[in-house]
């Protein structure tokens, strides 16, 4: 940010608006917003602009890549004050919410598991809940985070350490968003869009595991079904 003269504090990103943001892997409203100076992503999600984009993607944090966001113009808040003395000014960035079930093998939850979420920079620690929930808030112009868990008390080495890429899922109506939810869900395919037999194994795994018919085919019982054990929607 920059102090203008005559006391008017004026945004740094005030030169990026009334622009389209392609949308790139990793993208998601909230980040959007926060690269671009908004306090909330539906300033930009609810915008007359983006009727298209919120038909096409009915939930801000499943974008895809190639997907055009329109940036509304941004306000300009004024604040009038000396020039002859220091002041301070506190921007607020975006955060968001941060949700990971762990579950072992057998999908039961790992329950009151000790964990560190290194975020940003900073360590996050944290106990999972009796449905293995990890929660935190965390930017939302973050990319990744790390995850240490410990499956028993030692304080040493963790047990199971993951990788988060954050904002990095893709709709349930593109193969990536499909396969993407079923690794999640510890099903062996390769989740980067180029088939496999692995990808189909997978398939028909699912569909057995939850008493749909039998088959590879990627239905609309099929993706309902699996938003609904990944997403809990």
């Amino acid at each position: 940010m920059a102090l203008r003269t005559g006391g008017e504090l004026l945004p740094r990103w005030k030169k990026t608006v009334g622009t389209k943001h392609i949308v790139t892997q990793g993208d998601c409203l909230s980040s959007i917003a926060d690269k671009y100076g908004f306090e909330s992503w539906r300033t930009i999600y609810e915008h007359s602009s983006n009727a298209d984009l919120r038909n096409a993607r009915p939930s801000p944090d499943l974008l895809y890549p190639g997907d055009e966001v329109v940036i509304p113009d941004i306000s300009v808040k004024s604040e009038s004050c000396p020039t002859d003395a220091r002041h301070t000014f506190v921007l607020k960035r975006l955060r968001v919410k941060l949700r990971v079930i762990l579950c072992d093998d057998n999908k039961k939850p790992l329950a009151n598991k000790r964990y560190i979420l290194d975020a940003d920079g900073m360590e996050r620690k944290g106990q999972t809940n009796a449905d293995g929930l990890v929660e935190q808030q965390i930017p939302a112009s973050l990319a990744s985070a790390d995850l240490l868990v410990w499956l028993g008390e030692d304080t040493g080495k963790p047990d199971l350490e993951y990788t988060l890429k954050l904002g990095h899922l893709d709709p349930i109506d593109t193969t990536t968003g499909v396969l993407a939810r079923l690794h999640n869900l510890g099903y062996r395919c390769a989740a980067s869009g180029e088939e496999t037999e692995f990808d189909t194994d997978a398939v028909c795994a699912f569909r057995q595991d939850y008493g749909l018919a039998e088959g590879d085919q990627i239905d609309d019982a099929f993706r309902q079904r699996l938003i609904q054990e990944h997403d809990g929607g």
